[in-house]
């Protein structure tokens, strides 16, 4: 476990024992059980010849600390809903990205877009927890499971109506996520090692990865003339954070995205 990742997980851990002692599994299933089902995840970010933008919400990061002094959630939403956004991704993760399943909840009550749960999942719990959220799909980062335990969260969120972005950077973590026949691979052009962030990772990768699996290019997309790069190699989507959340011009960074993978 890499020197980012570990401290990352373990907060984690801390956290949802804690869940799971307030608000046992029962009633998190309970209320999954009572919700409607969510906007589609892979519908809405898979386009017949475009490249679609999922905006990504964050208040920071371990790379790039404080990102947003003043966050607000429903506010950002709803200008990714009108620049053209395909889905908005939120980051929920409390200790090193400052996110809370309260900003979930929140962007679901304010737009109709689908929304992607973006955190450290490897327990069960948390995959009802997703659900619970209002989210329309849920991010499972190969890095940190096994793979009994990647088969078993997919599977889970597939049979509560969650789709998944399963994550990789390395042709070894590819292999890993092809096993469970994901509908959605993501490629993370950062290195969670080190924090280094190549673009080259989505090229290098895309070519492996069979053709009845789309594919989302994750960090590093800054320009539009990287989107025309990324669907020039049969990338569906982007998802797309510190470029647009840092512009001075937000919705103009944003909006030039997303006609660039038109």
């Amino acid at each position: 476990m890499s020197d980012v990742l570990y401290p990352i997980l373990e907060a984690k851990r801390a956290r949802l024992k804690k869940s799971k002692e307030n608000f046992p599994l029962e009633q998190l299933k309970e209320i999954c059980r009572t919700l409607p089902a969510p906007p589609p995840f892979v519908s809405s970010i898979v386009r017949p010849g475009q490249l679609t933008v999922i905006a990504e919400m964050k208040k920071s990061s371990p790379s790039a600390g404080l990102i947003l002094p003043i966050y607000e959630p429903e506010k950002i939403a709803a200008a990714y809903a009108r620049c053209g956004a395909a889905g908005i991704s939120v980051l929920t993760e409390e200790d090193y990205f400052h996110g809370s399943q309260t900003d979930l909840k929140e962007v679901r009550a304010a737009v109709s877009l689908p929304i992607i749960r973006k955190d450290f999942i490897f327990d069960p719990y948390q995959v009802y927890e997703t659900r619970s959220m209002g989210a329309s799909a849920m991010l499972l980062i190969s890095a940190i499971l096994s793979a009994e335990d990647l088969f078993v969260l997919h599977a889970l969120a597939l049979s509560l109506g969650l789709d998944v972005l399963v994550e990789v950077h390395t042709p070894a973590e590819l292999d890993l996520a092809l096993t469970v026949r994901p509908r959605l691979i993501g490629i993370n052009n950062r290195n969670l090692k080190t924090l280094a962030i190549d673009l080259a990772t989505t090229f290098a990768l895309r070519p492996r990865v069979p053709s009845d699996i789309h594919v989302v290019s994750e960090s590093g997309i800054k320009t539009e003339q990287d989107v025309c790069r990324l669907k020039s190699v049969n990338v569906q989507s982007v998802l797309v954070g510190e470029s647009i959340l840092k512009s001075p011009e937000m919705t103009k960074t944003l909006t030039g995205l997303v006609r660039a993978g038109e």
